[in-house]
């Protein structure tokens, strides 16, 4: 295929280019920095919750509940579980304490699922959480994890 100059494509390209902006640069950048000079915002620890729940999204919870601590130490265990599972050299024996910490972190945020009221935003994010960590205990004890 012969590369015709007059081609609308090859014009195109050849056309002054728009100027480009510089990433990080953009109003975008400058307006991110004017709010978080306004609210006075410091970057907290890191947590798997911290990144996902942070006070300017979620107005309205009290973040050194009982169940916000409860939910940081289930996702943690059921991130060291998931890790496990994912090692090809890690036996189940070596995964049942993690699912062991994941039964225990359960029954201590069982009873608080009760307590919370409906509206609260915590609600349905430990009641998932919950419904995820007791379907993955079935699984491993049913032995699903077992090859033949």
């Amino acid at each position: 295929m012969k590369i015709n100059p007059l081609d609308r494509i090859q014009a195109l390209r050849l056309a002054p280019s728009v100027e480009k902006s510089v990433p990080g640069q953009g109003d975008f950048k400058r307006i991110l920095d004017q709010t978080v000079e306004q609210k006075g915002v410091v970057p907290a620890e890191s947590s798997p919750l911290s990144a996902v729940l942070s006070p300017q999204i979620v107005p309205g919870i009290v973040f050194n509940t009982p169940v916000l601590q409860g939910l940081e130490r289930i996702l943690s265990a059921l991130e060291r579980y998931q890790h496990l599972l994912a090692d090809t050299r890690a036996s189940l024996r070596a995964v049942e304490p993690a699912l062991r910490q994941i039964k225990q972190e359960v029954d201590q945020l069982e009873p608080l699922l009760l307590e919370i009221p409906d509206e609260d935003p915590l609600k349905p994010v430990l009641s998932e959480t919950l419904m995820a960590a007791v379907k993955e205990i079935a699984r491993f004890e049913s032995g699903e994890y077992v090859t033949s």
